[in-house]
Order: structure tokens, then sequence, then C-alpha cells
């Protein structure tokens, strides 16, 4: 009886389990201005199919673990959180310089440097991706560029 219980349900079990690929990040195609996953482990790795978030981003720096990027694009060059979990988008701050030139993320993805060169200004965001709030403001008096 045993054995045929196990050859019943062994096999059933065995195929109600999934094998997945693993998922390492996400990243931005600027060429295809498209966001595409990583698939695989590092050395291994290969891109998934691309996904479109509306809108036609210019610069853009990506948070993977937290399933976010910083954006700016379109005609204003508003910078914008784009949420890659749920593909919804919003507006940072109003007080933020439209079309920068530079968009990095700090290692632990809560606060970002964004940089615009026509006005030599440096701003800082922090409390990312929840609460985003322009914690600093800067002009630069660089002799070159940043």
């Amino acid at each position: 009886m045993r054995f045929l219980f196990s050859l019943v349900c062994f096999p059933a079990m065995l195929c109600s389990q999934s094998i997945a690929v693993p998922h390492s990040g996400i990243t931005f195609d600027e060429n295809s201005k498209t966001f595409r996953p990583v698939l695989g482990v590092a050395g291994a790795a290969l891109l998934g199919d691309a996904f479109e978030l509306h809108g036609d981003w210019n610069r853009v720096s990506v948070c993977s673990q937290q399933q976010f990027a910083l954006a700016a694009g379109g005609r204003d060059g508003v910078v914008t959180i784009l949420h890659l979990d749920s593909l919804k988008t919003n507006e940072v701050s109003p007080a933020l310089a439209n079309a920068p030139n530079l968009i990095k993320l700090s290692a632990g993805c809560s606060a970002a440097a964004i940089y615009n060169a026509p006005a030599n200004r440096l701003q800082i965001v922090t409390g990312l991706p929840t609460k985003p709030t322009l914690s600093g403001d800067l002009t630069l008096d660089l002799p070159g560029s940043v």
C-alpha cells in the first residue's frame, strides 16, 4: 500500500514544485529607454524582456533592492520616483531643479544627489523612496565639471 501511495503522490509533489530563475535586479536601457530585469547571478546574468514606464526618461538611477528609480525626463525634465514593483510614478519635489545632468543614489538608496550643470546646483534628497525631502541645496563654485 505504501509503495502504491508513493507511486501516485511523489510525482504529483514533484510537479507542484517550481524552479525560478534568480532575479538580481533591474537596469535602465538607455538605448530603448526601457527598464529590464537582470536574470541570473553575477557572472552568468542575462537581461530579461523590457517593460516600459510611460515617459521619456533621460537621467535614471535605479535602486534594485527597494524596487524604485529616480528619473528625470519628458519636456520639463521633472525628477520623478518610479515605483518599479507597482509601475506607478510620483514627483519628488517641486523645489527640485528640472532637467538635471546627473542623478546618483546613495549606497542604501535612502538619499540622492541631483546635479544641474547650467545652474551649477547640487541638491540633496533624503527619505527615499517613501517620504522624499529636499535636505540640501548648494550652489557650487567649481573650476571644472563634476
